[in-house]
């Protein structure tokens, strides 16, 4: 769909184009042609040409990818709306009695029949949500959201929510993150992956815009170590975070950043050294940590010797590895280590055999504390079994 609207257009901004999301990276002529172009950065590195030069050479932007860049006519684009036009197009009144369902949804396709479906309460449900005070949780994940809009709409609005989902939008900085959600004086869960949003200079100053925040969702923004912590300083009481699918590759030590932390989600960043994992070892109140499809190798806590217990995660209770390179027993045998570790997800590694059985009382004989393996409840006479035939 092609639309244009009134809203700027800046070095900075985010746009999409036939449902792909891209930043702004240059606006001006690209010779020999004449008229506007803007050079974008697609999220999407596969779906460019170029690397931000023109044909003849000339460099315009920089992209991290060599195939990441276009050059695209502004009128091509869909530009960014604001959060209450967005609230309104998702949950405002429908003047129907399918609550806005549309009528080729309502069809069940089987045998080569079509049977209508009848949306029991569809209007109802529409005419509750569209009472913006009383909705608890709003998402609007994938839309043309770029701006908060009119200073005070959304807390006249929408003053009782607790969870947003802003993930896969148009934003383009924490300031205008900052900017909604100061309005949302009981916001507890804050969703804004898939986002490639400008990092704040001083994350201080947005602390009143992030007081209830608790949990924070940073799935595949392009963050390093560094750039996620300049992010959470801005959220003093945050206790769960997910930032999975990000440039994590090291990790410095920052117990004064999360003293609050009670869930660490690293999936999918490769950071595949133990000692760097090691430092997040002092968190005063980690009880989960993910780090699923790390490229982790191995596991050792050097600070004690075999049957003894390490000072590092020490309120750490479930532990998941799950698609990982652990090709030893050695390592299994260190998670033993861990005081208070009673729950274990750990699949898909190579140390693992063919007989799941084996391997599973393998790994209980070894971390003797496990009440829950892969999900799994660890009976009382499954663990004593294993204990005796290993």
């Amino acid at each position: 769909m092609k639309m244009t609207t009134d809203m700027e257009i800046f070095v900075g901004s985010r746009i999409n184009h036939n449902g792909h999301h891209g930043t702004v990276k240059y606006i001006g002529e690209v010779p020999p042609t004449q008229g506007i172009w803007l050079g974008v950065e697609w999220d999407d590195t596969s779906r460019g040409k170029h690397d931000g030069s023109s044909k003849d050479g000339t460099r315009y932007f920089t992209t991290i990818s060599p195939t990441s860049g276009s050059f695209i006519r502004q009128k091509v684009i869909s530009k960014g709306k604001e959060f209450m036009q967005e609230v309104q197009q998702k949950y405002g009144v429908v003047d129907d009695e399918r609550g806005g369902i549309v009528e080729d949804e309502m069809f069940v396709v089987g045998k080569g029949k079509q049977t209508t479906v009848e949306v029991v309460g569809a209007h109802k449900v529409n005419l509750q949500q569209s009472h913006f005070d009383t909705l608890l949780e709003v998402s609007l994940r994938g839309t043309l959201l770029s701006s908060p809009g009119e200073l005070g709409a959304i807390m006249r609005n929408l003053p009782n929510i607790v969870d947003l989902d802003i993930s896969k939008c148009l934003l383009s900085s924490w300031d205008t993150v900052s900017l909604i959600t100061q309005q949302l004086p009981k916001l507890e869960i804050l969703n804004v992956s898939d986002n490639r949003l400008a990092l704040p200079e001083e994350p201080e100053q947005y602390l009143n815009s992030f007081r209830c925040t608790t949990t924070l969702f940073l799935n595949r923004m392009n963050y390093s170590w560094s750039e996620i912590l300049r992010c959470v300083r801005m959220m003093p009481q945050l206790q769960r975070l997910h930032i999975c699918f990000n440039k994590v590759k090291s990790i410095c030590e920052s117990d004064a950043v999360f003293p609050c932390l009670k869930l660490l989600n690293l999936e999918g960043n490769a950071i595949s050294d133990w000692s760097e994992i090691l430092k997040l070892g002092s968190l005063p109140k980690l009880q989960e940590l993910i780090l699923n499809d790390t490229q982790l190798s191995g596991i050792a806590f050097s600070d004690v010797s075999f049957g003894g217990i390490t000072k590092s995660f020490g309120v750490l209770s479930a532990l998941s590895l799950h698609n990982n390179k652990i090709s030893d027993w050695v390592s299994i045998d260190e998670l033993n280590k861990l005081q208070n570790l009673t729950d274990l997800k750990f699949k898909r590694n190579p140390v693992l055999g063919q007989d799941a059985y084996t391997d599973r009382y393998l790994i209980l004989a070894k971390v003797k504390r496990l009440k829950l393996l892969d999900r799994s409840v660890v009976e009382s006479d499954e663990r004593k079994g294993a204990e005796l035939d290993t």
